[in-house]
């Protein structure tokens, strides 16, 4: 018997050293080829202030923010937020419209990266003083985030005249919790999947799965992505169609209560509009094309979010639309 248990454990220890000697020449593979084991993302995905919630994942809290620099040239975030009203519009001096049109969103919307004045979201309230535009989008937040907003704006008893929804094609893998965002974020994020062709049911928070080792060995941290990438790799085949019922979603909401809304296409490219928008013309869905391709000259450096030129133009076809559409008057004719 002892005889027995001595090969046993002979055997075992055998296995062992093989199974240490090929994960170390795993590793250095991985190392040789230029893989590296996790490390920290240092840019910011939301400022700094902001806080846990059960059903958005977390939301910001009002007060104002100096974040950056995000680069060697010293690039920064100067940021406000409001109770209720989300990033701040204006300065004080300017008064407050009487009709609402609420932005909702993620980074780009928001204007991440970008000082208050430097926004759409700013310059669009600058253009036209004798509306109140609000500015709830938040960095990181995808297409479900932002039905969730707009659902509590108007559980609020809010009624904006219009309604303007800031897409980012990433927001498709966000709104399904895929494996690489929620590794990015490394935080809880709420998403859906798919009950039927033409329903999405809602789910709870979900948080990426954190192995052992992850930020000291490539292997441990290619392990982990794999299995995160076949976790959420079901709902992700999925995550075209469940932004269109989301969008849909939004639109029926808004023709509830008699409200203007917009699906504004920040950032599209344009395999995904050749989906996107036969979606929007079949539902009767405003769009307004905003893409503008994004260089090294028009981005932010080392942070990637769009600069203050291409906010320049999604404000002026956000506002061509608005007029066209009898929203507003044109800048002209104001007081």
């Amino acid at each position: 018997m002892k005889k027995m248990y001595r090969k046993a454990l002979r055997l075992l220890l055998h296995l062992s050293l093989y199974a240490l000697l090929v994960l170390g020449l795993l590793e250095t593979g991985l190392r040789l080829i230029g893989y590296k084991p996790f490390e920290p993302v240092q840019k910011v995905h939301q400022p700094n202030g902001n806080e846990f919630d059960s059903d958005l994942g977390w939301v910001l809290i009002p007060g104002h923010y100096e974040i950056g620099p995000f680069n060697d040239v010293g690039d920064s975030m100067s940021i406000t937020i409001k109770k209720d009203i989300g990033r701040v519009t204006r300065d004080s001096s300017l008064q407050v419209g009487a009709e609402q049109i609420t932005l909702i969103g993620g980074s780009f919307m928001m204007g991440h990266g970008l000082d208050d004045d430097e926004t759409a979201a700013w310059k669009l309230q600058q253009l036209f003083p004798q509306l109140d535009f609000r500015n709830l989008a938040v960095s990181g937040y995808g297409t479900y985030q932002s039905l969730l907003v707009l659902e509590d704006e108007l559980r609020k008893g809010n009624r904006p005249k219009c309604v303007i929804y800031g897409a980012f094609q990433h927001h498709q893998l966000r709104n399904v919790a895929q494996g690489d965002w929620l590794m990015e974020l490394n935080r809880e994020v709420p998403y859906v999947t798919l009950r039927n062709d033409s329903t999405f049911e809602r789910r709870g928070l979900t948080v990426a799965y954190n192995l052992r080792f992850r930020t000291r060995l490539a292997t441990a941290y290619m392990a982990e992505k794999a299995l995160n990438r076949m976790l959420s790799f079901k709902r992700v085949k999925d995550a075209q169609k469940l932004t269109q019922l989301l969008i849909k979603e939004m639109h029926r909401l808004c023709q509830k209560y008699d409200i203007s809304f917009y699906v504004a296409t920040l950032y599209y490219l344009p395999d995904d509009m050749k989906h996107l928008r036969p979606c929007l013309a079949e539902n009767n869905i405003n769009l307004i094309d905003c893409h503008v391709p994004l260089t090294l000259e028009n981005i932010i450096k080392d942070d990637g979010h769009p600069g203050e030129s291409v906010n320049d133009i999604w404000v002026e076809r956000i506002a061509d639309r608005l007029i066209a559409d009898g929203i507003t008057d044109s800048p002209e004719f104001q007081p």
